[in-house]
């Protein structure tokens, strides 16, 4: 069997090439807050031992920061370059921090391995923004994270936790959701049954790597209403509140009637006293009511920054004793001693008028006879 030159010039060159090497280079993210320092790693890895040639990080414009380890300042901005050591079937394991980040941009790895090869590395600079909340025992309390910033690739997850252990998603006494619009991500945590302060830490995740994180606090407050007994027609009855266990400061106190009106310094029959904040670690609101005549109710109301209102109830309770029955008594009493007295001093006269009687007719008869 007869072969054409070319035929056996195409097959030398097949059994004399090398087989075709495999290596894979992957660059991780960042999503940091502004002014943090952004880190990406680069990792080459390949099937056969090979080596590289060159090897070096550019900015995003394509500009070479450098190829060896070390500090770098490009164009205002400060990088460290650190080999981390290649491991396993890595040939290259070196990363690159940005210092001072303050806007979203990428960093690209380059390297000579049989051929050129270029990967590159998000950082994203986010925010997150929390809502603490203030809650009273046996209430539902509510805190939230959102994330802004962040792009549509980066894909981030959420997980809630508090001092360091993970909380699952419907566990206990929490609920959790996630509502999303388009990269932003608003998470919230739901908890029932608080009695004192707590601190939760929600952590948000990119895909292809960074983590930003923030607290979230749950003030836990006592309101301690003090109601009023009148017993007497026309008296001035104090009701007060007493805000304690909080270092926050209410910025708006009131009063509230039954039906759920506002009291205002302006209303006739209620005085309306100056909220006094951080007094002896407690803070007081207290409301006078003029010439109270029935039994009601009235509601003191703590607003706090986050726009809630803390509520408490205080009881006015009325039990007028009325003046004729008092007077009825003082008429009797009086009755009593004049009657007693005016007895004794007719009896007396009585005594003496029997003693005169005898007295004569003794005497009288005796002379006669």
């Amino acid at each position: 069997m007869k072969y054409h030159p070319l035929t056996l010039v195409l097959l030398t060159f097949m059994i004399l090439q090398p087989a075709i090497s495999v290596y894979n280079m992957t660059v991780t993210n960042d999503m940091v807050f502004s002014g943090e320092t952004a880190t990406l790693t680069c990792s080459i890895t390949a099937d056969d031992g090979e080596t590289v040639g060159v090897k070096l990080w550019k900015d995003s414009s394509d500009d070479v920061i450098s190829n060896e380890a070390g500090a770098f300042e490009k164009k205002g901005v400060w990088y460290i370059i650190t080999d981390l050591g290649a491991s396993g079937d890595q040939i290259v394991n070196w990363k690159i921090e940005a210092k001072s980040v303050i806007s979203d941009g990428s960093l690209k790895c380059w390297a000579l391995v049989g051929g050129p090869k270029e990967e590159s590395g998000r950082i994203e600079v986010v925010g997150i923004t929390t809502v603490n909340t203030v809650t009273l025992t046996g209430e539902s309390s509510s805190v939230s994270c959102l994330l802004t910033g962040a792009s549509e690739e980066a894909s981030t997850t959420v997980q809630w936790s508090q001092n360091g252990n993970p909380i699952t998603a419907n566990e206990g006494s929490y609920t959790l959701s996630t509502d999303y619009s388009k990269a932003d991500k608003l998470a919230v945590l739901n908890a029932d049954g608080i009695t004192s302060d707590q601190t939760f830490t929600c952590t948000f995740t990119a895909n292809g790597g960074g983590t930003v994180s923030s607290t979230v606090e749950v003030d836990h407050l006592v309101i301690t209403p003090t109601g009023y007994n009148v017993t007497v027609k026309g008296t001035i009855a104090t009701l007060s509140c007493v805000l304690s266990d909080t270092d926050q400061t209410a910025i708006k106190t009131k009063w509230l009637r039954p039906n759920g009106s506002e009291i205002t310094a302006s209303d006739q029959g209620f005085t309306v006293h100056t909220y006094v904040g951080h007094e002896n670690g407690e803070q007081t609101f207290s409301l006078d009511v003029d010439s109270a005549n029935e039994s009601t109710s009235f509601t003191c109301c703590f607003e706090f920054t986050s726009g809630i209102c803390k509520e408490g109830v205080a009881n006015l309770d009325v039990t007028i004793i009325e003046e004729e029955e008092a007077g009825g008594d003082d008429v009797n009493e009086d009755e009593g001693e004049d009657g007693g007295e005016d007895g004794g001093e007719v009896g007396g006269e009585d005594e003496d008028a029997d003693e005169g009687t005898g007295e004569g007719t003794g005497e009288g008869t005796g002379e006669g006879t």
